[in-house]
């Protein structure tokens, strides 16, 4: 009797521990459920209410499924979608494309998209950007997954952007001078009509992602690589007058460069445009050959008292350097005497007034002075004065 009692009370021990176990695992099954019940609901409602479009559609391209920013999109109440047919939903004049694009998605196992004009609720049109994915609903049945989004806003500021790329193209394909834009590589991202001409290039595109050393002798790239660098080092603008090479012949062009910076403070690359000045240099040099043989002193003269170009005859005049006399201002070679009277007819041409035979003494770099008769005028709004002058000091010599 003992023994049969033992056992019943070890049996009776055992069911309650089942039972007790059964009921903590119901317990975590309730939770669990709670949890998947909650999940579900939130994934219910960023499905619903995403900000993009999303459909289901059938092997016949039906709706089966699409969210409420979908139906809104489209401007028709989700139940009058439904089985509807998305082709109808799409421009009469993508339709044919669309299809063409749906059969591809439901051929193939990659991602594809396409863009084409949706219409609004029969009326309104709107661009749209549909990425596609084929996928198995069953053994035998395919539908295709769609994220729809809204790209109107995108599309315009596409349009707007070709819109003004096109007439900037128009300016610089029209303009004379040279342009380009590189990046902070020193590679060409655009140029003009007028570069690639100047490269003996039939198109502009022949030079996007070339250097300078692709189309230019090692020696000019090398300096042009340089200043490019410079540009972008110091964020300052450079201008300078050099050397180029059209086809084979070495000429002068006068070149802008500009650092372009983001609006974060980025150098980006360098901006250019540059003109053929060799007719103006070749004329320079003749002028600059007349310059240098005239016997008499000529000069250029700023207004705050520096000489800024003299030809020869000064250093065979009065004895000195070019430099000495560049760097040192003019009234330091007058004598002490005639300082006023120069002066004041530098005050003259100042107002527009020319000088005509005006006599001062400059200093000789031996210390003795040579009379010099003066022909000036002056460009007021330039400051500069333009003068000429004979050493009459054997004159002055024999009247005395």
């Amino acid at each position: 009797m003992s023994k049969k009692t033992n056992g019943q009370d070890s049996l009776h021990a055992a069911t309650e521990a089942r039972q007790a176990e059964l009921e903590t695992q119901n317990e975590q099954l309730r939770q669990l459920q709670a949890v998947l019940e909650k999940s579900l609901a939130h994934y219910a409602d960023f499905f619903e209410y995403a900000h993009i479009g999303y459909l289901v559609l059938n092997h016949k391209c039906m709706i089966d499924e699409i969210n409420f920013t979908g139906a809104a999109m489209l401007g028709v109440a989700r139940s009058k979608l439904i089985h509807h047919s998305f082709n109808s939903c799409v421009a009469a004049e993508d339709r044919q494309r669309w299809q063409n694009h749906f059969i591809k998605v439901i051929t193939s196992d990659d991602k594809l998209t396409c863009e084409v004009v949706l219409q609004h609720d029969g009326a309104s049109r709107f661009d749209a950007q549909l990425d596609c994915q084929c996928i198995r609903k069953t053994d035998k049945e395919l539908a295709v997954r769609v994220a729809l989004t809204n790209i109107t806003e995108r599309k315009r500021i596409e349009a707007d952007l070709r819109a003004s790329e096109a007439s900037m193209r128009a300016i610089l394909d029209n303009s004379p001078y040279l342009a380009w834009l590189k990046d902070s590589e020193s590679r060409y991202v655009q140029v003009n009509k007028s570069y690639a001409e100047y490269a003996r290039l039939k198109d502009a595109q022949q030079v996007i992602g070339k250097t300078d050393f692709d189309l230019w002798p090692r020696e000019l790239a090398e300096k042009y690589r340089t200043d490019d660098d410079e540009v972008m080092a110091t964020r300052w603008q450079k201008h300078v007058e050099e050397r180029s090479l059209d086809g084979d012949r070495i000429h002068w062009v006068e070149t802008f460069k500009t650092p372009i910076i983001d609006e974060n403070g980025n150098v980006l690359g360098t901006a250019g445009v540059a003109m053929d000045i060799t007719e103006r240099k070749q004329a320079e040099e003749k002028l600059q050959r007349f310059f240098d043989l005239i016997p008499e002193l000529a000069c250029i003269a700023s207004t705050d008292g520096h000489l800024l170009k003299i030809n020869p005859a000064w250093q065979t005049t009065l004895g000195y350097t070019e430099q000495e006399i560049l760097s040192t201002p003019f009234l330091d070679f007058i004598h002490p005497d005639d300082r006023g009277a120069t002066m004041k007819e530098v005050e003259r041409q100042l107002i527009g007034e020319a000088t005509m035979r005006f006599t001062n003494r400059y200093r000789h770099k031996d210390g003795s002075y040579r009379w010099l008769e003066w022909t000036a005028t002056s460009d007021v709004d330039k400051k500069l004065l333009y003068a000429s002058a004979r050493d009459i000091t054997a004159r002055k010599q024999a009247g005395e």
